[in-house]
């Protein structure tokens, strides 16, 4: 993550870097490596810009140059060769540096990954067309963290981005100019390791189109910023999300899958309650309506009803929510 690399560089935690790693990392040619750098770099990787307006993608160095111990980016170092016809010497080798490209693989936005990811928990519900609802992304391990970055996805047809309000990641390390394309770019660093520990990275203002759970409306992905993220050790980490039931104030209510599914006669679907209380599981088309809605007063722990495909009254995916208090948790069948 050459985000990473270039905060390293700034801050003076690596041993002084070569030459054309130096060139690499003063994107703007101003002859220093600073926060200026930092921010064109964190600029490119969100998709906010797509050059270096100071700069050429591509710098050519000749290859028998030799460059000062300090300072190398500020060596006015040889771009051209002059080829004089009378002379016997015509051909001359150059190194290209990729601008941005600190770990000089040709691609500031790409690194090797190691097969662990960072995850993401969000928890999964079921929205109804015209709900907007507020959606916490929190970071599932307490370990300490470098740096990460992705590009968070939204179908939309299905939901619409509507804001973002920031919690342990701030402004500066979102690009929200594609929220009105259902992209949303982040790519937050630091110079000494933080540990989310379950935090809020930030919360999405989120509106539904249609009837439809979280879990089938958004993605990480690399469409913009590829998705990777660096803890201690120095191997990056793909990103992805994990979607959950259970980070709820009350823990204890759970809503299961139905079994079995897909089903044409009948399913059973079980649920958990934290004590006695009233409850209803509702069941939705694909356009939102409801189709059924059961209620009853439930005991504690584990409950289960059944379910008729004939009482539903139509066939394909069917979205049903568990309404207990204030919980609301939702899942999908399939009915043939």
């Amino acid at each position: 993550m050459d985000l990473i690399k270039l905060q390293k560089h700034i801050v003076g935690m690596e041993l002084l870097p070569t030459a054309y790693r130096m060139i690499a990392a003063d994107v703007n040619a101003d002859g220093f490596i600073n926060a200026i750098d930092l921010l064109q770099v964190r600029s490119l990787i969100l998709g906010e810009i797509d050059r270096f307006e100071e700069n050429t993608s591509w710098r050519f160095v000749r290859a028998d140059h030799e460059f000062p111990a300090e300072e190398p980016q500020k060596d006015k170092y040889p771009e051209t060769f002059d080829i004089d016809l009378d002379q016997p010497e015509m051909k001359m080798d150059f190194i290209g540096v990729k601008i941005g490209d600190m770990d000089l693989d040709n691609d500031p936005k790409r690194s090797a990954r190691s097969a662990e990811p960072m995850v993401i928990e969000i928890e999964d519900r079921l929205l109804q067309p015209g709900e907007v609802v507020e959606v916490p992304l929190r970071i599932e391990s307490d370990k300490a963290l470098r740096g990460f970055q992705y590009t968070l996805e939204a179908n939309s047809k299905a939901i619409s981005l509507l804001s973002l309000e920031h919690g342990v990641v701030s402004d500066r390390f979102t690009g929200r100019s594609k929220m009105d394309k259902g992209v949303l770019t982040t790519a937050w660093s630091t110079e000494t390791s933080q540990s989310f520990g379950g935090s809020v990275i930030y919360t999405l203002i989120v509106e539904a189109h249609q009837a439809v759970m979280l879990s089938e409306a958004l993605s990480v992905s690399s469409k913009v910023t590829p998705a990777l993220a660096y803890f201690e050790e120095k191997v990056p980490r793909d990103v992805a999300l994990k979607f959950v039931d259970g980070i709820n104030s009350d823990v204890h209510t759970a809503l299961y899958q139905n079994e079995p599914n897909p089903f044409s006669e009948s399913t059973r679907i079980g649920f958990s309650l934290p004590e006695a209380m009233d409850a209803s599981i509702s069941f939705f088309d694909v356009t939102g309506k409801q189709v059924r809605v059961i209620e009853g007063t439930y005991a504690q722990g584990l409950n289960h009803v059944v379910v008729n495909a004939k009482d539903l009254g139509v066939t394909g995916v069917i979205y049903y929510e568990l309404t207990a208090g204030q919980i609301k948790i939702g899942k999908k069948m399939l009915v043939h």
